[in-house]
């Protein structure tokens, strides 16, 4: 005859990591020492006052890291369960494509001045600035090739998106 006794860990402690967006892949050390690669979200149970360290990919596909939510720039950061459960976001951010017709014009892109064509970033969910120049090297702003007007703010998506501020002669 065999007994299985069962210690219950009471003093574990719900701990979410995630990521904006949602569904990448992220990497947690167990307490064991294994490395595990877990998509986001994910719950992980630890020990009140254990630490683990957490990694975010610098990329992947045509995302890249940015931040924690909290501020930490750091991609790898060890967390530490306390008495509360804790929430983990890793934020990262996709391709902004920038161009006029004709080519090599200035573009407003998040208060900074750019010349076209040119690529940035922008964390997925912010409000992204916009601004064509109403005149610009005797051209006049007619419109973006996307619709919309001449100054826009738009939320920024999963996907890489593309700006094409369009100019006539003045």
């Amino acid at each position: 005859t065999y007994t299985a006794v069962y210690k219950a860990i009471t003093d574990a402690v719900p701990i979410t990591i995630t990521s904006q967006p949602e569904g990448l892949e992220l990497k947690i050390t167990k307490g064991n020492g294994r490395v595990v690669t877990e998509t986001t979200p994910f719950v992980t149970y630890m020990t009140v006052g254990n630490t683990a360290p957490v990694a975010a990919p610098q990329s992947q596909g045509e995302l890249r890291f940015s931040r924690w939510e909290d501020g930490v720039s750091t991609r790898g950061r060890m967390i530490t369960a306390t008495a509360i459960s804790q929430t983990y976001k890793a934020i990262y951010s996709n391709k902004v494509i920038l161009q006029s017709i004709p080519s090599g014009l200035d573009i407003m892109f998040n208060w900074e001045n750019v010349t076209t064509p040119a690529e940035s970033y922008a964390e997925v969910g912010s409000e992204m600035k916009i601004y064509g120049w109403q005149y610009l090297n005797s051209l006049k702003f007619d419109q973006w090739a996307e619709g919309g007007r001449m100054r826009k703010t738009v939320v920024k998506t999963e996907e890489a998106q593309s700006f094409v501020a369009q100019y006539v002669p003045a």
